[in-house]
């Protein structure tokens, strides 16, 4: 996926884990590991298909900072990190903390 700012991109995944957190699928819970990273992405046409994909070095980092995180975890790079004002964080995470409260 792509998105707007990196800030958008963790207040996406935040909503993610938390709709999904109770979701299940095939009898088991849903988990998700969720790596975020920020750079140049391109797009490339399938040759067999005829599909739209993302490839690029940002991918290909992205996929690896996924595979490190635990279930349920969202990992994100230093770049994601540094990039948006804290301000723009704390909203996304007032957000999550609010519906693990309900949960409660």
């Amino acid at each position: 996926m792509k998105f707007g700012t990196a800030s958008d991109a963790v207040e996406t995944a935040l909503r993610l884990q938390c709709l999904l957190r109770e979701e299940v699928c095939e009898g088991e819970l849903m988990v998700l590991r969720i790596g975020l990273h920020i750079g140049e992405v391109s797009e490339m046409e399938e040759q067999i298909t005829g599909d739209t994909r993302a490839v690029g070095m940002a991918i290909n980092l992205c996929a690896r900072i996924m595979d490190l995180a635990e279930d349920g975890q969202i990992l994100l790079t230093r770049g994601v990190f540094d990039a948006p004002a804290m301000a723009e964080y704390q909203e996304a995470l007032s957000f999550y903390q609010g519906l693990r409260s309900q949960a409660k």
